[in-house]
């Protein structure tokens, strides 16, 4: 299989909807709810595609809005 079809298999599964595929890998933006303004944060999430797991998730030091899409559950 292509690497755009596992990471539509994977953005399926989990609920992504903005990523972009870099080689073999999917980066996405990925922002915790806003309750209160201290607890804003985004997560740079960087997924292999060849075996479709999780392989870095950083915490970035500014809440972006590209991660408004993807939301953590």
């Amino acid at each position: 299989m292509s690497y755009k079809n596992n990471a539509a298999l994977y953005s399926e599964r989990y609920g992504i909807c903005d990523y972009n595929i870099i080689g073999n890998t999917m980066i996405y933006y990925s922002n915790y709810p806003a309750y209160l303004k201290e607890r804003r944060r985004t997560y740079k999430v960087i997924v292999n595609l060849d075996s479709l797991k999780e392989m870095n998730r950083v915490l970035l030091k500014r809440w972006s809005k590209k991660g408004c899409f993807n939301r953590c559950m």
